[in-house]
C-alpha cells in the first residue's frame, strides 16, 4: 500500500455480499439525483493530502479485487465517490431491481410474462396486446418506505403500484374509470369510500408526463403517505390493507402502454421508525 503524508493510501470496502441487490454505477448514481439530475444530497471523502493521488475503492470478491483509481485530486469524482457511498448506506435499504434480470419478480398472470423485462437497467413492461398483468416481488413485506422513479412515452397509460397485494394501489397515469391523471393519489375501492378515497390537486402541476418522475409511498400498519417529485401527496388510513403482502407494478388491461422503472429501493421501517 502506498505511504502518504498523513497515512496510507485508504481502501474502501463496499462489502455488500447480496450483490444481485447492487445496481450499477449509473443507478448508483440515480438513487441519489432528482428529476432534474441534480444532487439531492452529496458526500464529500476527504483524502489524506493533495500529494496522495490515488483513491481505490475496492469490492473485494472471492475472485480477487477491483479498483478504481486516480480519483483524489479530481473532486468531481470525488463527488460521486460520495455519492456511491451513501448510496449503499443503510444495512436496511434494498434495491429491488438486480438491473440485470427479473430475479425476485414474478409475472401473473404467467400468460403475459413477456410484458416485463429489463433494459439498461430499468424495469420495463410494455403490453403490446393491450392485456392487464403485474409485476410481483416474490418478497413479502410490512411497514416500509418505497421509492421508485417511472418513465412513459406513452399518451394514455394506466399504471401503478400495488402495497401488499391487490387492494390497495398507488396510481401511475390516467385512471380507466375516472377519465382523469391520478398519479399518486391511492385507488382503494375495497375500503368502501370510494374507488379513490385519497386524491391531490396537485396532480396537474407537479406529475410531470414524458418524463422521469420519482415517487415515494411509506406505509406503516394502515397508514399510506405518498410523495411525487419530492411534494407531500396524500395521507391517507386505509381500512382493509393486510399487515403483509409483496409489492407490484401494473400495466392496466385495455391499453396499449410503455412503462420504464428505474432506482427502485426499499427501506424497511420497522415499528419504531420516525414519520417522514
Amino acid at each position: 500500500t502506498r505511504e502518504c503524508p498523513r497515512g496510507r493510501e485508504r481502501s474502501i470496502p463496499l462489502e455488500r455480499e447480496r450483490t444481485a441487490s447492487i445496481p450499477t454505477l449509473t443507478e448508483a448514481l440515480r438513487t441519489r439525483t432528482g428529476p432534474g439530475g441534480i444532487a439531492a444530497d452529496r458526500v464529500h471523502i476527504p483524502f489524506p493530502s493533495a500529494s496522495c493521488r490515488e483513491a481505490v475503492v475496492r469490492r473485494h470478491t472471492g475472485a480477487g479485487s477491483v479498483g478504481v483509481g486516480n480519483m483524489a485530486m479530481r473532486p468531481f469524482l470525488v463527488s460521486v465517490l460520495g455519492l456511491v457511498l451513501s448510496a449503499f448506506a443503510g444495512a436496511d435499504t434494498v434495491a429491488l431491481c438486480n438491473g440485470v434480470d427479473l430475479g425476485g419478480w414474478q409475472c401473473k398472470p404467467e400468460a403475459s410474462a413477456d410484458h416485463w423485462r429489463v433494459e439498461d437497467g430499468q424495469i420495463v413492461g410494455e403490453n403490446a396486446d393491450s392485456k392487464g398483468s403485474v409485476l410481483w416481488t416474490t418478497s413479502e413485506y410490512t411497514d416500509f418506505d418505497l421509492e421508485l422513479e417511472f418513465l412513459t412515452p406513452s399518451i394514455d397509460y394506466d399504471s401503478g403500484v400495488f402495497v401488499r397485494g391487490t387492494s390497495h394501489q398507488v396510481q401511475i397515469g390516467i385512471s380507466r374509470s375516472l377519465k382523469k391523471d391520478l398519479t399518486g393519489c391511492i385507488y382503494a375501492p375495497k375500503d368502501k369510500a370510494g374507488s379513490y378515497p385519497a386524491v391531490s390537486d396537485k396532480v396537474a402541476t407537479v406529475h410531470q408526463p414524458g418524463q422521469w418522475n420519482t415517487l415515494r409511498v411509506v406505509l406503516r400498519g394502515k397508514r399510506m403517505q405518498t410523495f411525487l417529485n419530492g411534494e407531500a401527496f396524500v395521507d391517507y388510513e386505509g381500512r382493509t390493507i393486510p399487515e403483509r403482502g409483496p409489492i407490484g407494478l401494473q400495466l392496466h388491461g385495455g391499453v396499449h402502454m410503455r412503462m420504464q422503472f428505474r432506482s427502485l429501493r426499499l427501506q424497511d421501517l420497522g415499528v419504531s421508525a420516525p414519520n417522514p
